[in-house]
């Protein structure tokens, strides 16, 4: 028959240093065909290990499949194998070596670890949660894979089996406490007890001299216990003879007493059922001041839902309020910003008037250029008092602008308030389950009040790019512009710096949805913003943990 490993056959060189290998490892014995196909698969195994550590993964995958080759019930090395091919990513061929292993080998540990590392890694957990157990069995209680396992097995919520040295343990301490108490029952003469724990210790463990020697000691004491209560039993039957005569005489007494307490029981009976008659009454008395008592929780618990139903629609009513002042503080920013861009360009007019009545009064020489000169004054004075217009507009936007901040802040009060609205209808509600609440019908208070929370649909105001003054521009102009753009930068931060405290409260309370819409916010108004990043990032891990 041709063997596996003569698929591709060995060089004379390897040859010849394999049978010299072996020649010195066995002292010179013949070894037989089948334990030289063995030692070559070995020498394969150890060639996959030396290309696995100099990251040759093909070459080691190559060692690794001679080897199961040579052997097909090599479990190491198809577990080998299996580490290699996932390494290269291909999990299904690493599956099966793993499982091959596993089947030559059940009891081999580090196969079933990689298993359940591989089924982790293609979320089958379920799978891996079994080989986790397999590894925990087979492994010492103090070991770092068994330790691992364990918290794997505790993470899926999975029974943690116990392993072979707790269960050799766990029978030890069983036989002991066997032996233990059959020792305590035969020194309080229990010998059946004594005998069977005794037997018991001896089926968990049939090679313990000590619970033979102790089973034996209990049944000849048992014997011998036996043969003193059959003459104790001989010499209490004479004591029986000599007592009937006398319990005779007492039988016939006994039958007067009899006679006797059986009249006085029927006049206890009249007087009994006398006394359950009037306890009857008072049942029936009680019953009726306990149904009036449940009437009168039932008109106090719907009176409760009332009074909840009247908080609930308040603070809805008080919600909305919340949401029309804050879109009302939107639009009033974004009306202040275009006042700001108008007040900008009407400057930028007037810087360019003021340049045009400077190159005018140059070329004025003669009388109509007089003419023309007083035309571009009243030019001038125009934009002069188009520039003071826009001046009062902006001065008018920003107080605007401050009192939709105002609104704006009431407005989160207000919310605050309804919150702390919203909270005590929850007390209250527990107040009510603590009360002992048990009729369904009666009280139908919901597990919480859902305030619904309006979202603005209003974007945030997106960054405009404040128009540069021209190149001509006067020291005055430009530094009307620099104040403008600083303005804006300042109202702009003061927004972001609100937005991110609203996110970071709204993540302390767990409102990840409304946390990421804010950031987002944040970020259309700047978008190189890292911290506003992360927190999205944050608050949508949050929204994926809670959909899973």
């Amino acid at each position: 028959m041709k063997r596996a490993f003569l698929k591709r056959p060995l060089t004379l060189y390897r040859l010849g240093t394999l049978l010299l290998l072996t020649f010195s490892l066995t002292g010179g014995k013949i070894l037989t065909p089948g334990e030289i196909m063995w030692q070559e698969s070995v020498l394969y195994r150890i060639e996959g290990h030396q290309f696995q550590q100099q990251g040759n993964l093909e070459q080691a995958a190559t060692a690794y499949r001679k080897a199961v080759t040579v052997n097909p019930s090599y479990a190491e090395a198809y577990n080998d194998l299996g580490v290699v091919l996932e390494s290269m990513e291909d999990f299904s061929h690493a599956e099966e070596a793993y499982q091959t292993a596993l089947k030559f080998k059940p009891d081999l540990a580090s196969a079933h670890s990689n298993l359940a590392l591989l089924y982790e890694e293609t979320n089958r957990v379920k799978e891996a949660a079994v080989h986790w157990g397999a590894r925990v069995r087979l492994g010492p209680p103090d070991g770092a894979w068994v330790i691992k396992a364990r918290e794997k097995l505790m993470k899926y919520q999975c029974a943690v089996p116990e392993t072979v040295v707790e269960k050799t343990a766990k029978k030890a301490k069983e036989i002991r406490l066997a032996i233990e108490v059959g020792k305590a029952h035969l020194e309080g003469k229990q010998y059946d007890k004594a005998i069977a724990e005794f037997e018991r210790a001896l089926k968990m463990d049939p090679t313990n001299g000590e619970a033979a020697r102790l089973l034996r000691l209990a049944k000849t004491r048992a014997q011998q216990d036996q043969s003193r209560q059959v003459r104790e039993l001989e010499a209490a039957q004479g004591r029986v003879r000599e007592e009937a005569g006398t319990l005779q005489r007492k039988e016939q007494a006994r039958k007067a007493e009899i006679e006797r307490e059986r009249f006085q029981r029927e006049q206890l009976k009249g007087v009994q059922k006398q006394k359950a008659q009037e306890t009857v009454k008072q049942m029936q008395e009680i019953e009726e001041a306990r149904k009036a008592e449940i009437e009168r929780e039932r008109f106090q618990k719907e009176q409760l839902k009332r009074v909840q139903k009247q908080k609930a629609q308040e603070t809805v009513k008080q919600m909305k309020e919340i949401d029309e002042a804050r879109k009302k503080a939107a639009d009033a920013e974004r009306k202040a910003q275009e006042a700001e861009s108008q007040r900008m360009i009407e400057a930028a007019k007037r810087i360019e008037a003021e340049k045009r009545v400077e190159e005018v009064e140059k070329r004025v020489a003669v009388e109509e250029k007089v003419r023309e000169k007083e035309k571009v004054t009243r030019q001038w004075e125009e934009a002069k008092r188009q520039a003071a217009e826009a001046e009062r507009r902006s001065k008018i936007a920003r107080k605007a602008a401050e009192a939709a901040r105002m609104a704006a802040s009431a407005a989160d009060q207000t919310y605050q308030a309804a919150r702390q609205t919203v909270e005590a209808a929850r007390e209250t509600e527990a107040m009510v389950k603590q009360a002992g609440v048990t009729h369904q019908e009666a009280v139908k208070v919901p597990a919480q009040i859902a305030v619904p929370v309006k979202k603005s649909t209003a974007a945030p105001p997106a960054k405009r790019p404040a128009p540069a003054p021209p190149a001509s521009a006067s020291a005055e102009a430009q530094a009307i512009a620099r104040e403008i753009i600083k303005e804006r930068s300042k109202v702009q931060g003061q927004t972001e710096k609100e937005l991110n405290r609203r996110a970071v409260a709204a993540t302390r309370e767990d409102r990840y949805q409304d946390a990421a819409d804010i950031y987002k916010q944040i970020l259309i108004l700047d978008p190189g913003n890292r911290s506003a990043k992360q927190g999205l990032e944050r608050a949508q891990k949050a929204l994926a943990k809670e959909a899973r």
